[in-house]
Protein backbone atom coordinates (compact mmCIF):
# COMPACT_ATOMS: atom_id res chain seq x y z
CA UNK A 1 0.00 0.00 0.00
CA UNK A 2 1.19 3.53 -0.61
CA UNK A 3 2.22 5.66 2.31
CA UNK A 4 0.14 8.25 3.44
CA UNK A 5 0.43 11.46 1.41
CA UNK A 6 2.78 9.64 -1.35
CA UNK A 7 2.24 11.30 -5.04
CA UNK A 8 3.70 9.37 -7.50
CA UNK A 9 2.71 11.68 -10.10
CA UNK A 10 3.59 15.22 -8.70
CA UNK A 11 7.32 13.35 -7.42
CA UNK A 12 7.91 12.32 -11.09
CA UNK A 13 7.03 15.60 -12.14
CA UNK A 14 9.00 17.56 -10.26
CA UNK A 15 12.04 15.40 -10.62
CA UNK A 16 11.80 16.13 -14.31
CA UNK A 17 11.37 19.87 -13.82
CA UNK A 18 14.69 20.04 -11.90
CA UNK A 19 16.21 17.65 -14.18
CA UNK A 20 15.46 19.85 -16.96
CA UNK A 21 16.04 22.91 -15.59
CA UNK A 22 19.57 21.74 -14.40
CA UNK A 23 20.82 20.38 -17.47
CA UNK A 24 18.78 22.46 -20.17
CA UNK A 25 21.40 22.75 -22.40
CA UNK A 26 22.29 18.78 -22.21
CA UNK A 27 20.93 16.03 -24.06
CA UNK A 28 20.63 13.85 -21.29
CA UNK A 29 17.81 10.50 -20.64
CA UNK A 30 17.33 9.86 -17.29
CA UNK A 31 14.74 6.44 -16.69
CA UNK A 32 12.94 6.25 -13.09
CA UNK A 33 11.17 3.30 -12.31
CA UNK A 34 8.77 3.49 -9.22
CA UNK A 35 8.85 -0.05 -7.57
CA UNK A 36 5.94 0.53 -5.60
CA UNK A 37 3.39 -0.16 -7.74
CA UNK A 38 4.86 -3.12 -9.15
CA UNK A 39 2.97 -6.34 -9.02
CA UNK A 40 5.20 -9.26 -7.46
CA UNK A 41 7.29 -11.13 -10.52
CA UNK A 42 7.09 -8.30 -12.63
CA UNK A 43 10.36 -7.32 -14.57
CA UNK A 44 12.20 -4.62 -15.99
CA UNK A 45 14.91 -4.79 -18.73
CA UNK A 46 17.95 -3.11 -19.61
CA UNK A 47 20.21 -4.24 -22.41
CA UNK A 48 23.60 -2.37 -22.50
CA UNK A 49 25.33 -2.22 -26.36
CA UNK A 50 28.96 -3.09 -26.31
CA UNK A 51 30.14 0.55 -26.14
CA UNK A 52 27.71 2.93 -24.54
CA UNK A 53 28.38 3.62 -21.13
CA UNK A 54 25.32 2.72 -18.99
CA UNK A 55 25.49 3.37 -15.07
CA UNK A 56 22.70 2.05 -12.30
CA UNK A 57 21.95 3.20 -9.13
CA UNK A 58 19.35 1.85 -6.42
CA UNK A 59 18.00 3.89 -3.78
CA UNK A 60 15.34 3.04 -1.29
CA UNK A 61 13.57 4.79 1.12
CA UNK A 62 10.28 3.82 3.99
CA UNK A 63 8.02 4.63 1.09
CA UNK A 64 9.37 4.16 -2.08
CA UNK A 65 12.57 2.21 -4.07
CA UNK A 66 13.77 3.79 -7.07
CA UNK A 67 16.32 2.13 -9.51
CA UNK A 68 18.18 5.11 -12.19
CA UNK A 69 19.78 4.31 -15.27
CA UNK A 70 21.34 6.69 -17.79
CA UNK A 71 24.69 7.51 -20.24
CA UNK A 72 25.86 9.92 -17.90
CA UNK A 73 26.66 10.43 -14.26
CA UNK A 74 25.69 13.85 -14.58
CA UNK A 75 22.09 12.48 -14.76
CA UNK A 76 22.49 9.99 -11.64
CA UNK A 77 23.85 13.24 -9.51
CA UNK A 78 21.16 15.47 -10.08
CA UNK A 79 18.57 13.77 -8.59
CA UNK A 80 17.74 13.64 -5.29
CA UNK A 81 19.01 12.00 -2.08
CA UNK A 82 21.11 9.86 -3.91
CA UNK A 83 24.76 11.60 -3.06
CA UNK A 84 26.98 8.29 -3.00
CA UNK A 85 30.67 8.26 -1.12
CA UNK A 86 34.17 8.13 -3.42
CA UNK A 87 35.08 4.78 -4.24
CA UNK A 88 38.54 3.82 -3.07
CA UNK A 89 38.86 0.72 -5.64
CA UNK A 90 38.35 3.67 -8.36
CA UNK A 91 40.65 5.87 -7.28
CA UNK A 92 42.99 3.05 -7.19
CA UNK A 93 42.65 2.32 -10.66
CA UNK A 94 43.08 5.83 -11.63
CA UNK A 95 46.37 5.85 -9.90
CA UNK A 96 47.05 2.34 -11.52
CA UNK A 97 46.06 2.51 -15.06
CA UNK A 98 44.24 6.29 -15.56
CA UNK A 99 40.64 4.92 -16.06
CA UNK A 100 38.28 2.98 -13.68
CA UNK A 101 37.65 -0.86 -13.99
CA UNK A 102 34.97 -3.24 -15.31
CA UNK A 103 31.13 -2.13 -13.78
CA UNK A 104 32.82 0.40 -11.09
CA UNK A 105 32.25 3.82 -11.23
CA UNK A 106 33.47 6.73 -9.42
CA UNK A 107 30.73 6.33 -7.01
CA UNK A 108 30.76 2.86 -4.47
CA UNK A 109 26.92 2.66 -4.54
CA UNK A 110 26.54 3.40 -8.37
CA UNK A 111 27.62 0.34 -11.23
CA UNK A 112 28.37 0.15 -14.83
CA UNK A 113 26.23 -2.07 -16.74
CA UNK A 114 29.08 -4.47 -18.60
CA UNK A 115 28.93 -4.83 -22.18
CA UNK A 116 26.53 -6.97 -24.11
CA UNK A 117 24.62 -7.64 -20.54
CA UNK A 118 20.95 -7.44 -19.64
CA UNK A 119 19.54 -6.28 -16.34
CA UNK A 120 16.57 -7.91 -15.00
CA UNK A 121 15.31 -6.58 -11.66
CA UNK A 122 12.47 -8.33 -10.35
CA UNK A 123 10.19 -7.87 -7.15
CA UNK A 124 9.53 -10.40 -4.93
CA UNK A 125 7.59 -10.51 -1.94
CA UNK A 126 10.49 -9.80 0.37
CA UNK A 127 12.07 -7.03 -1.92
CA UNK A 128 13.74 -6.47 -5.19
CA UNK A 129 16.00 -8.88 -6.85
CA UNK A 130 18.56 -7.51 -9.54
CA UNK A 131 20.23 -10.08 -12.09
CA UNK A 132 22.56 -9.47 -14.27
CA UNK A 133 23.36 -11.70 -17.51
CA UNK A 134 25.91 -11.95 -20.37
CA UNK A 135 24.28 -11.94 -23.75
CA UNK A 136 27.64 -12.01 -25.50
CA UNK A 137 31.01 -12.34 -24.66
CA UNK A 138 34.45 -11.60 -26.57
CA UNK A 139 35.83 -14.13 -24.11
CA UNK A 140 33.29 -17.14 -25.60
CA UNK A 141 34.58 -15.90 -29.24
CA UNK A 142 38.47 -15.39 -28.71
CA UNK A 143 39.00 -17.63 -25.58
CA UNK A 144 39.44 -20.73 -27.92
CA UNK A 145 40.64 -19.72 -31.24
CA UNK A 146 41.77 -22.38 -33.51
CA UNK A 147 45.26 -23.94 -33.48
CA UNK A 148 47.89 -23.31 -35.74
CA UNK A 149 47.36 -26.11 -38.24
CA UNK A 150 48.50 -27.45 -41.00
CA UNK A 151 45.23 -26.27 -42.85
CA UNK A 152 44.91 -22.81 -41.65
CA UNK A 153 48.46 -22.01 -42.31
CA UNK A 154 48.39 -23.19 -45.88
CA UNK A 155 45.10 -20.80 -46.57
CA UNK A 156 46.99 -17.95 -45.10
CA UNK A 157 50.56 -18.29 -46.90
CA UNK A 158 48.47 -18.69 -50.27
CA UNK A 159 46.01 -15.25 -49.58
CA UNK A 160 43.00 -16.87 -48.75
CA UNK A 161 43.11 -15.48 -45.56
CA UNK A 162 43.57 -12.23 -46.55
CA UNK A 163 41.36 -12.38 -49.44
CA UNK A 164 38.69 -13.07 -46.61
CA UNK A 165 39.91 -10.11 -44.66
CA UNK A 166 39.54 -7.72 -47.26
CA UNK A 167 36.28 -9.17 -48.46
CA UNK A 168 35.45 -9.04 -44.88
CA UNK A 169 35.72 -5.37 -44.11
CA UNK A 170 34.41 -4.11 -47.84
CA UNK A 171 31.15 -5.46 -46.17
CA UNK A 172 31.48 -4.29 -42.54
CA UNK A 173 32.75 -1.30 -43.76
CA UNK A 174 30.23 -0.66 -45.91
CA UNK A 175 27.38 -1.45 -43.72
CA UNK A 176 29.23 1.20 -40.95
CA UNK A 177 28.82 3.87 -43.74
CA UNK A 178 25.48 3.65 -43.70
CA UNK A 179 24.09 6.81 -42.70
CA UNK A 180 21.51 9.26 -44.14
CA UNK A 181 24.15 12.11 -42.63
CA UNK A 182 27.70 13.12 -43.19
CA UNK A 183 30.51 10.59 -42.88
CA UNK A 184 34.21 10.64 -42.18
CA UNK A 185 37.07 8.74 -40.55
CA UNK A 186 39.57 9.57 -38.16
CA UNK A 187 43.41 9.24 -40.00
CA UNK A 188 46.53 9.10 -37.77
CA UNK A 189 48.89 6.99 -40.18
CA UNK A 190 49.03 4.45 -38.47
CA UNK A 191 48.54 0.78 -39.87
CA UNK A 192 44.65 0.49 -38.15
CA UNK A 193 42.90 3.81 -39.20
CA UNK A 194 44.92 3.95 -42.87
CA UNK A 195 43.10 0.51 -43.50
CA UNK A 196 39.74 1.62 -42.51
CA UNK A 197 40.35 4.72 -44.54
CA UNK A 198 41.90 2.58 -47.43
CA UNK A 199 38.52 0.31 -47.74
CA UNK A 200 36.19 3.13 -46.99
CA UNK A 201 38.18 5.00 -50.16
CA UNK A 202 37.09 1.96 -51.84
CA UNK A 203 33.77 1.42 -51.84
CA UNK A 204 32.55 4.77 -51.49
CA UNK A 205 31.21 6.57 -54.14
CA UNK A 206 32.92 9.99 -53.51
CA UNK A 207 36.32 10.79 -51.68
CA UNK A 208 36.01 10.29 -47.86
CA UNK A 209 36.60 12.53 -45.10
CA UNK A 210 39.26 12.46 -43.22
CA UNK A 211 40.75 14.00 -40.15
CA UNK A 212 43.74 13.86 -38.21
CA UNK A 213 45.49 16.01 -35.31
CA UNK A 214 48.88 17.67 -35.12
CA UNK A 215 51.48 19.07 -32.46
CA UNK A 216 53.77 21.76 -32.54
CA UNK A 217 56.25 19.89 -31.05
CA UNK A 218 58.21 17.51 -33.59
CA UNK A 219 58.84 14.64 -31.94
CA UNK A 220 55.38 14.02 -31.03
CA UNK A 221 53.73 15.08 -34.48
CA UNK A 222 52.77 12.44 -36.71
CA UNK A 223 50.39 14.27 -39.02
CA UNK A 224 52.67 14.13 -41.80
CA UNK A 225 52.01 10.59 -42.26
CA UNK A 226 48.65 10.68 -42.16
CA UNK A 227 48.46 13.78 -44.82
CA UNK A 228 50.77 11.44 -46.70
CA UNK A 229 48.41 8.81 -46.82
CA UNK A 230 45.48 11.30 -47.45
CA UNK A 231 47.40 12.04 -50.46
CA UNK A 232 47.48 8.93 -51.92
CA UNK A 233 44.07 7.43 -51.29
CA UNK A 234 42.83 10.95 -52.32
CA UNK A 235 40.73 11.75 -49.23
CA UNK A 236 39.38 15.25 -48.65
CA UNK A 237 41.67 15.77 -45.64
CA UNK A 238 41.58 18.30 -43.03
CA UNK A 239 44.51 18.57 -40.09
CA UNK A 240 43.96 20.20 -36.70
CA UNK A 241 46.73 21.76 -34.63
CA UNK A 242 46.90 20.55 -30.72
CA UNK A 243 49.29 23.64 -28.65
CA UNK A 244 49.27 23.90 -24.96
CA UNK A 245 46.95 26.75 -24.88
CA UNK A 246 43.92 25.04 -26.75
CA UNK A 247 44.68 21.78 -24.32
CA UNK A 248 44.32 24.05 -21.53
CA UNK A 249 40.67 25.11 -22.65
CA UNK A 250 40.10 21.41 -22.99
CA UNK A 251 41.59 20.42 -19.63
CA UNK A 252 39.01 23.46 -18.03
CA UNK A 253 35.74 20.62 -19.52
CA UNK A 254 37.64 17.18 -18.55
CA UNK A 255 35.23 16.32 -15.87
CA UNK A 256 32.13 17.41 -17.61
CA UNK A 257 32.60 15.62 -20.56
CA UNK A 258 34.13 12.45 -18.78
CA UNK A 259 31.80 12.42 -15.71
CA UNK A 260 34.61 10.67 -13.28
CA UNK A 261 38.54 11.12 -13.04
CA UNK A 262 39.87 9.61 -16.90
CA UNK A 263 43.64 10.25 -17.05
CA UNK A 264 44.12 9.00 -20.39
CA UNK A 265 46.21 12.13 -21.77
CA UNK A 266 45.26 11.06 -25.19
CA UNK A 267 41.99 12.48 -24.29
CA UNK A 268 43.00 15.81 -25.17
CA UNK A 269 43.72 15.38 -29.06
CA UNK A 270 40.86 13.31 -28.96
CA UNK A 271 38.56 15.64 -27.85
CA UNK A 272 40.34 18.39 -30.37
CA UNK A 273 39.85 16.23 -33.48
CA UNK A 274 36.18 15.17 -32.39
CA UNK A 275 35.46 18.56 -32.01
CA UNK A 276 36.89 19.22 -35.47
CA UNK A 277 35.79 16.29 -37.25
CA UNK A 278 31.73 17.52 -35.99
CA UNK A 279 32.20 20.66 -38.12
CA UNK A 280 31.78 18.76 -41.25
CA UNK A 281 30.34 15.02 -40.38
CA UNK A 282 28.16 13.61 -37.87
CA UNK A 283 29.21 10.24 -38.31
CA UNK A 284 33.02 8.93 -37.79
CA UNK A 285 34.78 5.76 -38.26
CA UNK A 286 37.85 4.80 -36.13
CA UNK A 287 40.34 1.96 -36.16
CA UNK A 288 40.01 0.69 -33.05
CA UNK A 289 40.55 -2.56 -31.65
CA UNK A 290 42.79 -3.49 -34.21
CA UNK A 291 45.77 -4.28 -32.06
CA UNK A 292 43.95 -5.82 -29.61
CA UNK A 293 42.71 -8.35 -32.25
CA UNK A 294 45.61 -9.02 -34.34
CA UNK A 295 48.55 -8.40 -31.69
CA UNK A 296 49.98 -5.04 -32.48
CA UNK A 297 50.77 -3.67 -28.94
CA UNK A 298 54.49 -4.61 -28.07
CA UNK A 299 53.62 -6.26 -25.14
CA UNK A 300 52.42 -9.09 -26.61
CA UNK A 301 55.58 -9.88 -28.67
CA UNK A 302 58.38 -8.68 -27.04
CA UNK A 303 59.89 -10.25 -24.02
CA UNK A 304 59.13 -9.58 -20.55
CA UNK A 305 62.27 -10.34 -18.16
CA UNK A 306 60.65 -8.93 -14.70
CA UNK A 307 57.73 -11.42 -15.68
CA UNK A 308 59.86 -14.47 -16.78
CA UNK A 309 62.07 -13.79 -13.34
CA UNK A 310 59.51 -13.99 -11.12
CA UNK A 311 58.02 -17.20 -12.56
CA UNK A 312 61.28 -18.92 -12.32
CA UNK A 313 61.51 -18.23 -8.57
CA UNK A 314 59.91 -21.23 -6.88
CA UNK A 315 56.29 -20.77 -4.79
CA UNK A 316 58.14 -21.18 -1.42
CA UNK A 317 61.05 -18.75 -1.90
CA UNK A 318 58.84 -15.91 -3.69
CA UNK A 319 57.94 -13.91 -0.55
CA UNK A 320 61.35 -14.04 0.95
CA UNK A 321 62.45 -12.91 -3.10
CA UNK A 322 60.31 -10.06 -2.68
CA UNK A 323 61.53 -8.71 0.04
CA UNK A 324 64.92 -8.84 -0.64
CA UNK A 325 64.14 -7.56 -4.03
CA UNK A 326 62.64 -4.26 -2.15
CA UNK A 327 65.97 -3.52 -0.17
CA UNK A 328 67.88 -3.27 -3.80
CA UNK A 329 69.48 0.29 -5.05
CA UNK A 330 67.53 1.40 -7.57
CA UNK A 331 70.10 1.64 -10.08
CA UNK A 332 70.42 -2.49 -9.77
CA UNK A 333 66.67 -2.82 -9.52
CA UNK A 334 66.89 -0.72 -12.91
CA UNK A 335 69.39 -3.14 -14.46
CA UNK A 336 66.98 -6.29 -14.29
CA UNK A 337 64.61 -3.95 -15.85
CA UNK A 338 66.75 -2.87 -18.92
CA UNK A 339 65.41 -5.77 -21.11
CA UNK A 340 61.64 -5.51 -20.12
CA UNK A 341 58.95 -4.22 -22.34
CA UNK A 342 58.90 -0.93 -19.93
CA UNK A 343 61.90 -0.69 -17.62
CA UNK A 344 60.29 2.09 -15.21
CA UNK A 345 59.14 0.55 -12.22
CA UNK A 346 61.24 -2.08 -11.89
CA UNK A 347 61.73 -2.95 -8.38
CA UNK A 348 57.88 -2.58 -7.29
CA UNK A 349 56.87 -4.60 -10.49
CA UNK A 350 59.05 -7.32 -9.61
CA UNK A 351 58.54 -7.63 -5.69
CA UNK A 352 54.68 -7.62 -6.87
CA UNK A 353 54.94 -9.94 -9.17
CA UNK A 354 56.91 -12.40 -6.95
CA UNK A 355 54.44 -12.11 -4.28
CA UNK A 356 51.98 -12.96 -6.57
CA UNK A 357 53.12 -14.87 -8.37
CA UNK A 358 50.31 -14.97 -11.31
CA UNK A 359 51.05 -14.02 -15.04
CA UNK A 360 48.09 -11.75 -14.26
CA UNK A 361 49.92 -9.85 -11.60
CA UNK A 362 52.63 -10.05 -13.51
CA UNK A 363 50.78 -8.49 -16.80
CA UNK A 364 49.14 -5.85 -14.77
CA UNK A 365 52.33 -4.64 -13.32
CA UNK A 366 53.76 -4.00 -16.53
CA UNK A 367 50.99 -2.23 -17.81
CA UNK A 368 50.75 0.10 -14.64
CA UNK A 369 52.06 3.48 -15.03
CA UNK A 370 52.07 3.47 -10.97
CA UNK A 371 52.72 0.07 -9.81
CA UNK A 372 52.92 1.77 -6.17
CA UNK A 373 50.62 4.52 -6.07
CA UNK A 374 49.63 3.51 -2.34
CA UNK A 375 52.49 5.24 -1.29
CA UNK A 376 51.36 8.50 -2.24
CA UNK A 377 47.54 8.43 -0.89
CA UNK A 378 46.37 9.73 2.40
CA UNK A 379 47.40 7.41 5.51
CA UNK A 380 43.71 6.79 6.44
CA UNK A 381 43.23 4.80 2.77
CA UNK A 382 47.06 3.18 2.24
CA UNK A 383 47.14 -0.67 1.66
CA UNK A 384 49.62 -2.41 -0.53
CA UNK A 385 48.08 -3.49 -3.25
CA UNK A 386 48.00 -6.36 -5.19
CA UNK A 387 44.72 -8.01 -4.46
CA UNK A 388 43.42 -10.13 -7.97
CA UNK A 389 39.87 -9.84 -7.18
CA UNK A 390 39.87 -6.17 -7.04
CA UNK A 391 40.93 -5.95 -10.81
CA UNK A 392 37.68 -7.92 -11.66
CA UNK A 393 38.31 -9.91 -14.86
CA UNK A 394 39.89 -13.35 -14.52
CA UNK A 395 42.75 -14.28 -16.33
CA UNK A 396 41.42 -16.13 -19.92
CA UNK A 397 42.58 -19.22 -20.95
CA UNK A 398 43.88 -19.11 -24.54
CA UNK A 399 46.57 -21.25 -27.03
CA UNK A 400 49.03 -18.66 -26.16
CA UNK A 401 50.37 -16.22 -23.40
CA UNK A 402 50.14 -13.69 -26.00
CA UNK A 403 46.12 -14.43 -26.92
CA UNK A 404 45.68 -14.71 -23.43
CA UNK A 405 47.23 -10.79 -22.81
CA UNK A 406 45.08 -9.76 -26.00
CA UNK A 407 42.15 -11.06 -24.90
CA UNK A 408 42.94 -9.74 -21.31
CA UNK A 409 43.02 -6.57 -23.01
CA UNK A 410 40.04 -6.88 -25.49
CA UNK A 411 38.06 -7.21 -21.66
CA UNK A 412 39.58 -3.96 -19.86
CA UNK A 413 41.73 -1.77 -21.96
CA UNK A 414 39.47 -1.54 -24.78
CA UNK A 415 36.62 -0.90 -23.06
CA UNK A 416 37.37 0.75 -19.85
CA UNK A 417 39.72 2.95 -21.78
CA UNK A 418 40.06 3.41 -25.16
CA UNK A 419 36.33 3.38 -25.92
CA UNK A 420 35.50 5.15 -23.14
CA UNK A 421 37.89 7.90 -24.43
CA UNK A 422 36.55 8.27 -28.03
CA UNK A 423 32.73 8.01 -26.84
CA UNK A 424 32.51 10.68 -24.03
CA UNK A 425 35.09 12.42 -26.20
CA UNK A 426 32.61 11.93 -29.97
CA UNK A 427 29.34 12.54 -27.67
CA UNK A 428 30.33 15.51 -26.44
CA UNK A 429 29.88 17.41 -29.18
CA UNK A 430 27.28 14.83 -30.82
CA UNK A 431 29.45 12.76 -32.81
CA UNK A 432 28.57 9.86 -33.51
CA UNK A 433 31.94 7.19 -33.87
CA UNK A 434 31.84 3.18 -35.32
CA UNK A 435 34.84 0.94 -35.13
CA UNK A 436 34.70 -1.15 -37.88
CA UNK A 437 36.97 -3.63 -36.42
CA UNK A 438 34.41 -4.42 -33.00
CA UNK A 439 32.00 -5.86 -35.40
CA UNK A 440 31.10 -9.33 -34.04
CA UNK A 441 32.06 -10.72 -37.89
CA UNK A 442 35.72 -9.36 -37.39
CA UNK A 443 36.09 -10.45 -34.43
CA UNK A 444 35.30 -13.61 -35.22
CA UNK A 445 37.23 -13.86 -38.32
CA UNK A 446 40.56 -13.23 -36.04
CA UNK A 447 39.49 -15.99 -33.51
CA UNK A 448 39.99 -18.25 -36.23
CA UNK A 449 42.97 -16.76 -37.36
CA UNK A 450 46.69 -18.59 -36.22
CA UNK A 451 48.78 -16.91 -34.05
CA UNK A 452 51.28 -16.66 -36.76
CA UNK A 453 48.99 -14.89 -39.15
CA UNK A 454 49.39 -12.18 -36.13
CA UNK A 455 52.54 -11.97 -35.20
CA UNK A 456 55.88 -12.72 -36.69
CA UNK A 457 59.24 -12.50 -35.91
CA UNK A 458 58.66 -9.54 -33.00
CA UNK A 459 56.29 -7.97 -35.26
CA UNK A 460 52.44 -7.70 -34.62
CA UNK A 461 49.19 -6.93 -37.18
CA UNK A 462 51.06 -9.52 -39.36
CA UNK A 463 47.68 -9.90 -41.11
CA UNK A 464 46.72 -6.37 -41.35
CA UNK A 465 49.80 -5.59 -42.60
CA UNK A 466 50.16 -7.94 -45.90
CA UNK A 467 46.34 -6.67 -46.24
CA UNK A 468 47.02 -2.59 -46.10
CA UNK A 469 50.34 -3.28 -47.98
CA UNK A 470 47.64 -4.20 -51.05
CA UNK A 471 46.36 -0.57 -50.96
CA UNK A 472 49.03 1.43 -49.82
CA UNK A 473 53.07 1.34 -50.33
CA UNK A 474 55.39 0.44 -47.42
CA UNK A 475 57.11 3.46 -47.45
CA UNK A 476 54.13 5.44 -45.80
CA UNK A 477 52.98 2.84 -43.06
CA UNK A 478 55.88 0.94 -42.27
CA UNK A 479 57.43 2.57 -39.15
CA UNK A 480 58.02 1.89 -35.32
CA UNK A 481 54.60 2.16 -33.22
CA UNK A 482 54.34 5.14 -31.32
CA UNK A 483 50.83 5.55 -29.14
CA UNK A 484 48.55 8.58 -29.50
CA UNK A 485 50.75 10.62 -27.03
CA UNK A 486 51.00 14.00 -26.46
CA UNK A 487 53.90 16.43 -25.13
CA UNK A 488 52.43 16.68 -21.39
CA UNK A 489 55.65 16.70 -19.69
CA UNK A 490 56.82 19.95 -20.98
CA UNK A 491 53.02 20.95 -21.16
CA UNK A 492 52.81 20.65 -16.95
CA UNK A 493 56.04 22.67 -16.53
CA UNK A 494 54.83 26.04 -18.43
CA UNK A 495 51.70 26.48 -19.60
CA UNK A 496 49.39 24.31 -17.57
CA UNK A 497 51.51 24.81 -14.35
CA UNK A 498 48.91 26.99 -13.16
CA UNK A 499 46.42 25.31 -13.36
CA UNK A 500 48.29 22.41 -12.42
CA UNK A 501 49.49 24.18 -9.17
CA UNK A 502 45.74 24.80 -8.23
CA UNK A 503 44.58 21.39 -8.26
CA UNK A 504 47.43 20.49 -6.03
CA UNK A 505 46.64 23.27 -3.47
CA UNK A 506 47.45 21.05 -0.09
CA UNK A 507 44.00 22.09 1.01
CA UNK A 508 41.66 19.80 3.68
CA UNK A 509 40.05 18.09 -0.13
CA UNK A 510 43.84 17.33 -0.94
CA UNK A 511 45.10 16.03 2.32
CA UNK A 512 41.38 13.89 2.85
CA UNK A 513 42.94 11.70 -0.21
CA UNK A 514 46.68 12.46 -0.49
CA UNK A 515 49.87 12.59 1.08
CA UNK A 516 50.78 16.47 0.52
CA UNK A 517 53.93 15.98 1.19
CA UNK A 518 54.32 13.31 -0.85
CA UNK A 519 52.51 15.15 -3.90
CA UNK A 520 54.88 18.31 -3.67
CA UNK A 521 57.57 16.21 -3.96
CA UNK A 522 56.59 14.73 -6.79
CA UNK A 523 55.74 18.14 -8.91
CA UNK A 524 59.30 19.74 -7.72
CA UNK A 525 60.70 16.56 -9.09
CA UNK A 526 59.05 17.62 -12.16
CA UNK A 527 59.79 21.22 -12.34
CA UNK A 528 63.43 19.95 -11.93
CA UNK A 529 63.84 17.85 -15.06
CA UNK A 530 62.51 14.28 -13.73
CA UNK A 531 60.06 12.96 -15.70
CA UNK A 532 56.85 12.34 -13.76
CA UNK A 533 54.27 14.13 -16.28
CA UNK A 534 51.97 10.57 -16.29
CA UNK A 535 51.46 10.12 -12.70
CA UNK A 536 50.87 13.85 -11.95
CA UNK A 537 48.18 13.65 -14.32
CA UNK A 538 46.03 10.93 -12.63
CA UNK A 539 46.65 12.91 -9.07
CA UNK A 540 45.68 16.24 -11.40
CA UNK A 541 42.71 14.71 -12.95
CA UNK A 542 41.46 12.94 -9.46
CA UNK A 543 41.69 16.38 -7.93
CA UNK A 544 40.00 18.44 -10.01
CA UNK A 545 37.33 16.04 -10.37
CA UNK A 546 36.96 16.29 -6.33
CA UNK A 547 37.02 19.87 -6.59
CA UNK A 548 34.33 20.57 -9.73
CA UNK A 549 32.02 17.14 -9.29
CA UNK A 550 32.17 16.31 -5.53
CA UNK A 551 30.88 19.41 -3.71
Amino acid sequence: PEPKGYNPDAEKSALKTSLQTKYQDRRLMVILFDFSSMQPAEQIRARNAAIKFLTTQMTASDSVSVMAFASELKALRALPNTRSAVSVDAILDVLERGYIRGDRTIYRDVSKLPPGSLMRVTRRPDGYVQEIQRYWSVGSVIAHPSAPGAEAAVRSQAGGGLDELDQLLCTVVRDEMIADVPIGAFLSGGIDSSLIVAVMQRVADAPVNTFTVGFEEGEFDESRHASAVAAHLGTHHTEIRLDATSALNYVDRLPSIFDEPFADSSQLPTLLVCEATRRHVTVALSGDGGDELFGGYPQYSQRDTIGRIAHSVPAFARTGAASLVELLPSSLAALLGSRSTWPPNSRARLSRSLRSGTTKASYETLLSEWVDPYLILAPRIRSPLGDDARWQVPWPSAASIAEEKMLYDMQTYLPDDILVKVDRSAMSVSLETRAPFLDHRVVEFAARQPLSAKIAGGTGKVMLRQLLSRYLPEELWQRPKRGFAVPLASWLRRELRPWAESMLTPDALLIEWFDPKGVAALWRSHLAGQDHAYRLWRVLTIMQWMRICDR
